[in-house]
């Protein structure tokens, strides 16, 4: 029965935020082209269409994604408290050990993900200057085939798009690190729990507390292991926010207010007699 409501209640919770997630999308999409038909000419040629194109798009996709899984890190901070309480009631206080380890991780994980979050602003940037260059170029495509600049051109979409695979490299390397040491936690907070509890329990490991132990311990492999995960995408959130945040403030146009006089069109008077008799003066003569 408590695999059934929890299937249920899973099934409910992803089908919602998914939902959710595919509405925050296309809002941001909507915001973003209002924005972008408001600001002044200065501004959209700053920011260009490449960029404008990737908020609307890859920004707007991150926050989506992002949108389900929020609850998971409260969530997976709670299983762990909980699986660690009933630890603490089988093995005593060698269960802290875990807790140990992970906070002994923490200092690491927070300088990966500030690293990450470096990576991801360099491969947004990177980006958003391939797709300006191939707007430019799908816009010019007519002079690249008139003056023959398509080596040069192709070329320079080559180098944009070497710097941008050199970003997406070392963000990906230093998400594999990340990921690799909250995957291995559980290894180690098993290890240190049991080591912990021979150490310094006068209480032998019998079989009933070393199966129940080794049973929590399943339960928190997938907080641990799902937590890496809510933690990148929280840093991919809150980069797509700044961006965000930095093109919604820019400068726009002065609205023009509803109850503004309207300028009336010219109106055509008649011609004065002189005007006339001065026409037909100058008229050739039949």
């Amino acid at each position: 029965l408590a695999a059934e409501v929890q299937s249920l209640a899973l099934g409910q919770y992803f089908f919602r935020g998914f939902r959710l997630g595919l509405r925050v999308r296309a809002a941001i999409g909507q915001v973003v082209y209002d924005k972008a038909l408001r600001m002044t000419a200065e501004q959209r040629a700053c920011f260009g269409v490449g960029p404008i194109v990737s908020y609307m798009q890859i920004d707007a996709a991150k926050i989506a994604d992002a949108v389900p899984y929020l609850h998971g890190i409260w969530s997976c901070l709670l299983q762990l408290g909980i699986a660690t309480s009933m630890l603490y009631s089988v093995l005593g206080p060698a269960a802290f050990a875990g807790l140990g380890i992970m906070v002994a991780m923490l200092p690491l994980n927070v300088w990966v993900g500030k690293k990450q979050a470096v990576f991801t602003k360099r491969i947004m940037r990177a980006r958003d200057g391939r797709v300006s260059l191939i707007s430019e170029v799908l816009q010019g495509v007519r002079m690249l085939k008139l003056f023959a600049w398509e080596p040069p051109t192709l070329a320079e979409v080559r180098a944009k798009r070497a710097v941008e695979l050199s970003a997406l490299t070392r963000g990906a390397l230093f998400g594999t690190v990340s990921t690799f040491l909250w995957g291995a936690a559980p290894i180690f907070v098993t290890v240190a729990t049991f080591a912990l509890f021979a150490a310094v329990s006068p209480d032998p490991l019998t079989a009933p507390k070393a199966f129940t132990s080794l049973t929590l311990f399943t339960l928190m492999r997938f907080p641990l292991n799902s937590l890496p995960n809510q933690i990148t995408r929280v840093i991919d959130l809150s980069v797509s926010f700044r961006r965000l945040t930095k093109f919604l403030s820019a400068e726009e146009l002065a609205p023009l207010p509803l109850d503004a006089p309207l300028k009336q069109p010219p109106t055509l008077r008649p011609p004065s007699a002189a005007a006339a008799a001065l026409r037909l003066s100058a008229a050739p003569p039949p």
